[in-house]
C-alpha cells in the first residue's frame, strides 16, 4: 500500500513513497532540513487510495493507444477491401 508524507504547516508534501516506513524516512529528513529538526503541529502519512495515485497512472500508456490505433486501421482495411 503505497503512502504519502504530507506537512501541512509549509504545505510540502512527498511523491507517493512504496511503504510506511520510506514515509517516515522523508519526515524525519523534512523535520531535520526544514523543521530544525522539530515536529510541526499539523502533519500526517497517510495511505494513498487507489484514485489518487500518481499521475503517471492516469492516462492510458502509448502502447495501449498504439494498439487500439492499429487494429482500427485494420478494421478500416478490411471493411474498404470487402467493399463496405
Amino acid at each position: 500500500m503505497p503512502y504519502r508524507y504530507r506537512c501541512y504547516d509549509c504545505r510540502a508534501e512527498q511523491p507517493e513513497a512504496g511503504d510506511r516506513a520510506s514515509a517516515e524516512v522523508f519526515r524525519d529528513r523534512h523535520r531535520r532540513w526544514v523543521h530544525g529538526g522539530l515536529a510541526p503541529d499539523d502533519e500526517e502519512i497517510e495511505r494513498v487510495p487507489a484514485g489518487e495515485r500518481g499521475h503517471d497512472e492516469r492516462y492510458v500508456s502509448s502502447s495501449a493507444a498504439l494498439l487500439l490505433l492499429g487494429v482500427l486501421a485494420v478494421v478500416s482495411l478490411a471493411a474498404r477491401v470487402l467493399g463496405h
